[in-house]
């Protein structure tokens, strides 16, 4: 939007409504109940982008992964030295990453029946402390917060209900990271359509 952060969109740009196609086919495909309905979606609105030109095709297929400029990147002394500015941004990360993981762990906990008679989830405590441990180590990596995220519920909605989902996901993105230059050039309209799905979910 001018102005401000968030504003009604241009309806006129063809993108946005490729976006929105992408929304339908997951919607259809989630009731039809086709399994990777998300990913299908993902994928279509992927190829018809660079079929269309409105995102520009991968330069390339692979290439050898790096941590060179993140891994271990930690200014201790200047966090200390701009403490005052720093405590005040660190107590937001910390408290918006407990309340999201925290409200995205009932919200999934509720899609997969897993919530108890006295509305608790089982073994929370567990959860988060996994993302504690790897928002610990993501920081040493270079990567932002490693918290549960909404996109959980999509794997929930395609039959996940214990942490193997997860694992799963896990080693599928270790198997991805020599082909990032696939995954980069997967526009933002193509990841959008999920995450209306997920926040239909949620709803």
């Amino acid at each position: 939007g001018q102005g401000v952060l968030l504003g009604i969109g241009d309806m006129t740009r063809p993108d946005i409504w490729l976006a929105l196609a992408g929304v339908i086919v997951i919607t259809v495909l989630l009731v039809l109940e086709v399994k990777a309905a998300m990913l299908a979606g993902i994928v279509f609105v992927t190829l018809m982008a660079w079929a269309t030109g409105l995102s520009p095709q991968p330069e390339a297929v692979v290439e050898l992964p790096s941590l060179a400029g993140t891994f271990a990147q930690l200014d201790i002394a200047g966090y200390f030295h701009q403490f005052g500015r720093a405590l005040p941004v660190t107590l937001v990360l910390l408290f918006v990453s407990i309340f999201d993981t925290a409200g995205v762990q009932f919200a999934a906990g509720t899609q997969a029946g897993l919530i108890s008679a006295d509305g608790k989830l089982p073994n929370s405590s567990s959860a988060f402390f996994s993302a504690a441990f790897a928002t610990t180590v993501g920081s040493l990596l270079g990567t932002s917060p490693v918290i549960i995220h909404n996109e959980t519920c999509a794997g929930i909605q395609d039959g996940g209900r214990t942490g193997l989902t997860a694992v799963t996901i896990a080693v599928c993105f270790l198997v991805t990271l020599p082909f990032a230059p696939i995954f980069r050039a997967v526009p933002a309209i193509a990841t959008a359509p999920p995450l209306v799905a997920v926040g239909m979910f949620m709803m």
